[in-house]
């Protein structure tokens, strides 16, 4: 996780740099180093949408945990417990 954090970091401040030159009007005008640009903004974005699943995925997980949690905790597991003795007497 460390090296992910790094790599994290360093684009920040990378988009941060390319943001403010862009902004000053400073330009790339080698097209093989804006073909590589565009392709990793497409890598980017393939991960920036993992991640955002990823994190979907584990708050659903935690949702079903916490609801699961609850009804155990509750209620219905008495009412539930409760209905069942009196069924099998």
């Amino acid at each position: 996780m460390a090296n992910f954090d790094r790599i994290a970091d360093d684009l920040e401040h990378f988009a941060a740099v390319i943001n403010t030159q862009a902004h000053r009007g400073y330009a790339i005008n080698d097209g093989e180093i804006l073909a590589k640009l565009s392709e990793a903004v497409r890598l980017l974005d393939e991960v920036s949408e993992d991640l955002c699943n990823a994190q979907e995925e584990d708050e659903a997980r935690q949702d079903t945990e916490a609801d699961l949690n609850q009804w155990l905790n509750g209620d219905a597991v008495r009412a539930s417990l409760a209905s069942l003795s009196a069924y099998k007497r």
